[in-house]
């Protein structure tokens, strides 16, 4: 695999995990009684 592909794929990662954690954060904050506590 070439470096340009990976480093795309890398970005489109990225960005994916940041939507995924606003929208996750935003759920967790509409819904404080199903959030589960990490240890």
């Amino acid at each position: 695999m070439e470096d340009e592909e990976r480093q795309k794929k890398l970005e489109a990662g990225k960005a994916k995990l940041a939507q995924f954690r606003q929208r996750k954060a935003q759920s967790d904050g509409q819904n404080p009684k199903k959030q589960k506590k990490k240890k």
